[in-house]
């Protein structure tokens, strides 16, 4: 009987040491993977969020920029014509600070070619005075072109005439990036050069950049090392050509990479050659310790490498086995520590998330840049059937998501949105992309028409339109702004001298150009103060345009300085007649806060095609003719005269 107890006692402590043992593998496999599904999981989710932010950051950056841009080329333009005729040689420190001041600019300088070098001959940044540009690369080869009056031709930058904005860069001696302009001054020697610091612009887009979100999810978690986006095209070049120590310079498109192996290239592009969203996961020795190597595919060329190290697991699967070696007193700690450990885990992984929705709810404040309607058609015989649609646009075109599903294109969107987006959809069947604008209810959204190609052939067709209204009105304002001055809303220098120039290609047309000069101005300006003095000019403005018609053109030039373009007068008894009456009118007396004050004028007149065939000639001739009224006593007219 004893020996039978035994043999059951035995058999028992035999069966418990199987079961644990059968326990403890069991148990360990599982446990692995659950941890790898979970690090699967997350690494897919880390890979999505990159592609997200490298796709925001970078169209936020472009269209920023692209905006910064135009403003700039509008703001030089401007400054050109307030500069007029005067010599640059002769322009102080005070001048360009001026310009800096009024314009809001972060720095102003005058470029000038010296022998077979250009140097920067004045600057509002002292320390860049003198400074040579041989040694610039490319950016000398632009300079050169600009003051040789030939159109900026090297493939970098934005060339748009005789204006150039270079990539943009950091400023020599200064912190921060900054977005350069360059432009040839008419018949003079320099190039003027006006810059602005992107901080501001770029501030947004900068709080979540790619390069800062990975570093980030690298210390968020703690089973990866590196994360790494690979240009694989540029991979395979380079490699080729230079040093494999040299390869991050040029491949690492964000995060950092360090662990190269031989295997690298071929993993890398057998991940490229995948659908999307596929990996490969490889098992590597690196310095002495045992890692996974997970090749992500995003987008194109790019694929995202994550060096995840295995110490943590490793570490789990011997405190499982030694808590359950201990015996089944411990079986229950075995089970707390399983729960304690795998809800740390989550906890993490928590985290991440509630980081992640932090920077997401961040991007929703960059949600302008962001496509405002999504729709994705297939063609199904000779109708399109809307497959999917999105975007906070839909309510704004009177589209019910919900409805809109599996409806045809024509009934879901507004008619003439239908005809228009028609004409893109067979570009985009024959393979090709399509952009437009459309405007409706005083909205503007900027239209893209791709086609999804599968297989070679075209599967289905995605529509993107953004609201691009803000830019429109702010582009449009810019433009008047630049085209009209302040204070009367007259017409601007630089307009007038379109307005003539544009005269002057048609050959038919005949006009004179008056240039009025206000007598007696300064001395009520300088007395009575400015603002008597502006709304002397505005009374001013506003009365003399009475004598222009719908063909004649008034603008103010600057100070008490206008000039007024009168059409289709035949002879001479014709021009003194119009001129006279306006210089009476403009010499009645005005009222301006309840006091009496009065101005007359000086007027110069010169002829088209009489007396000059170019803008430059008319005005200059026009300024000589009312210099001789000044001469003569002011208040009064002369019609130029080569005697």
């Amino acid at each position: 009987m004893k020996n039978i107890i035994e043999t059951i006692k035995n058999n028992i402590l035999f069966g418990m040491i199987i079961s644990i043992i059968i326990v403890i593998v069991v148990t360990v496999q599982v446990f692995d993977f659950m941890l790898t599904n979970q690090q699967d999981d997350e690494i897919d989710k880390l890979s999505s969020f990159i592609t997200y932010s490298i796709n925001n950051s970078v169209g936020a950056e472009d269209l920023i920029q692209s905006y910064l841009i135009q403003i700039l080329e509008s703001t030089t333009y401007q400054i050109e014509a307030e500069i007029g005729n005067r010599d640059l040689s002769n322009f102080t420190l005070e001048d360009l600070e001026d310009i800096k001041e009024r314009y809001k600019l972060s720095g102003v300088a005058l470029f000038k070619k010296e022998d077979e070098d250009i140097i920067i001959e004045k600057s509002t940044s002292e320390h860049e005075v003198g400074l040579s540009t041989k040694t610039w690369g490319f950016w000398h080869e632009a300079f050169s072109q600009l003051l040789d009056d030939e159109e900026v031709s090297i493939g970098r930058g934005i060339s748009i005439g005789k204006f150039w904005a270079g990539p943009r860069s950091l400023a020599y001696g200064q912190d921060g990036y900054y977005i350069f302009t360059y432009y040839k001054i008419e018949n003079q020697p320099y190039l003027l050069n006006i810059y602005v610091d992107d901080m501001n612009a770029f501030g947004l887009v900068k709080k979540n950049d790619p390069n800062k979100l990975v570093k980030q999810m690298i210390q968020e978690t703690d089973f990866i090392d590196e994360i790494a986006v690979i240009n694989v095209d540029a991979w395979n070049n380079r490699f080729l050509q230079e040093n494999r120590s040299k390869l991050q310079d040029f491949t690492v498109e964000y995060g950092r990479y360090t662990s190269f192996t031989a295997e690298d290239t071929y993993y890398l592009n057998k991940v490229n050659q995948l659908i999307d969203e596929s990996k490969i996961k490889k098992e590597v020795v690196y310095e002495g310790q045992k890692y996974t190597k997970i090749y992500k595919k995003l987008k194109d060329d790019q694929v995202a490498i994550f060096l995840v190290n295995n110490i943590n697991k490793a570490l789990v699967k011997r405190q499982i086995i030694w808590i359950i070696l201990s015996g089944l007193i411990l079986i229950c700690v075995l089970g707390f520590s399983m729960v304690f450990i795998y809800t740390k885990k989550y906890t993490d992984l928590l985290k991440i998330e509630r980081n992640r929705l932090k920077i997401a709810e961040e991007y929703r404040h960059t949600v302008q840049i962001l496509p405002s309607i999504v729709l994705r058609i297939k063609k199904n015989k000779n109708e399109f059937i809307v497959k999917h649609c999105e975007g906070k646009g839909l309510s704004e075109l009177g589209i019910n998501r919900y409805k809109a599903q599996n409806s045809l294109l024509e009934d879901v969107l507004p008619k003439s949105y239908y005809e228009i987006v028609t004409q893109g959809i067979n570009h985009a069947l024959e393979g090709q992309e399509h952009s437009f604008e459309y405007a409706y209810k005083g909205k503007v959204y900027e239209n893209k028409v791709q086609p999804i190609i599968d297989k070679d052939e075209i599967d289905e067709i995605i529509i993107f339109a953004n609201d691009i209204t803000r830019l429109r009105k702010s582009e449009n304002r810019a433009k008047y702004l630049a085209y009209h001055d302040s204070l009367t809303g007259l017409p601007n220098r630089l307009y007038l001298k379109e307005k003539v120039e544009s005269l002057i290609e048609d050959k038919s047309n005949k006009f004179i150009v008056c240039f009025i000069d206000l007598d007696g101005f300064k001395y009520i300006n300088d007395t009575s103060g400015h603002d008597i003095g502006d709304e002397l000019l505005i009374q001013v403005s506003r009365r003399i345009s009475q004598l222009a018609n719908e063909n004649d053109f008034l603008a103010r030039i600057g100070g008490d300085e206008f000039a007024f373009i009168f059409m289709d007068i035949e002879n001479e008894s014709e021009i003194k007649e119009k001129v006279k009456k306006l210089t009476n009118l403009i010499g009645m007396p005005y009222t301006i806060v309840g006091r009496e004050y009065k101005v007359t004028s000086s007027i110069g007149i010169s002829r088209f095609p009489e007396d000059a065939d170019s803008y430059i000639e008319l005005i200059k001739k026009a300024d000589l003719a009312m210099y001789k009224v000044k001469d003569n006593g002011k208040d009064g007219f002369n019609i130029f005269s080569e005697k």
